[in-house]
């Protein structure tokens, strides 16, 4: 009887030795991807923060100086906002905007990609680069011909706002229409206008903000580059514009006869950027 309770006993101390490795091992794994998330969280938070741009696309627009040349730029995801005071647990969303028309979002988790600068983005992967101590965001997807497309952005804001407004909006801004101009109206009068990278006005009376279209995507008469002020006020007014050098040229438009198109009517405007 003695040898079969020492029998017995010794089984149970060993099935609770490894019963205590197994939790000692499973607690070891859990912490240790604890511990790589909060890593990764530790090294992408400050390089991904921010609101990012299709590089190819503002750089389509800046050179051209035409968001309506650019159009066939502004495939796929063409901006991404990031704040990362939203981040819980392994995960964070961000916020984006799909052929300028369509807004959307992706999951990021802070799980190691397939090189060290790189995590997971929904069935992409998000990563980085650095080129001429600048920082490129990166997010690659495998398209239907199950190649690898990797598309690049530049960060235009590191904290958008409602001081500086869209992301996207505000590098077009900044590099098509902020400055002080001359301007001339119809009747020969010139002011003083000053347009602000987020988007204000000041020198045209009644006219507070504007907002350059960069949405071609759907309806008819969105064929020209249109200039918005007050966009979505009862007082709104559009204007097809045309940059040359340094002279903004604001235009009325009306619709062709089947009402499919605008064409550019009587110069309205003419700004002439103040050196």
């Amino acid at each position: 009887m003695k040898h079969i309770l020492y029998g017995v006993f010794i089984t149970l101390v060993l099935f609770a030795c490894k019963s205590k490795t197994k939790e000692t091992v499973v607690d070891s794994l859990v912490i240790s991807e604890v511990d790589s998330t909060s890593l990764l969280i530790q090294k992408f938070k400050p390089i991904i923060q921010g609101a990012w741009v299709k590089s190819d696309y503002i750089k389509k627009v800046i050179v051209t100086s035409s968001p309506f040349a650019a159009a066939d730029k502004a495939t796929g995801i063409t901006y991404i906002e990031i704040d990362t005071a939203n981040i819980k647990g392994e995960r964070l969303v961000a916020g984006v905007s799909y052929n300028n028309h369509e807004g959307g979002e992706i999951i990021i988790k802070f799980i190691k990609g397939e090189t060290p600068e790189t995590i997971q983005a929904d069935s992409a992967e998000l990563g980085y680069s650095v080129e001429n101590g600048d920082t490129v965001l990166t997010l690659t997807e495998v398209n239907d011909a199950h190649d690898k497309v990797t598309t690049r952005y530049i960060r235009a804001l590191n904290k958008p706002g409602k001081k500086t407004g869209n992301g996207m909006d505000y590098l077009i801004n900044k590099n098509l229409f902020a400055g002080s101009y001359a301007m001339t109206d119809t009747i020969g009068k010139v002011r003083q206008v000053i347009l602000t990278e987020n988007g204000q006005i000041t020198g045209i009376t009644g006219f507070r903000t504007y907002y350059a279209m960069n949405d071609f995507i759907a309806g008819p008469m969105n064929n020209l580059d249109l200039l918005i002020f007050n966009l979505y006020a009862k007082d709104q007014k559009d204007y097809a514009f045309k940059i040359s050098g340094n002279t903004l040229k604001l235009f009325d438009t009306e619709p062709t006869p089947d009402s499919s198109a605008l064409i550019t009517g009587k110069l309205i405007y003419t700004l002439i950027r103040n050196k």
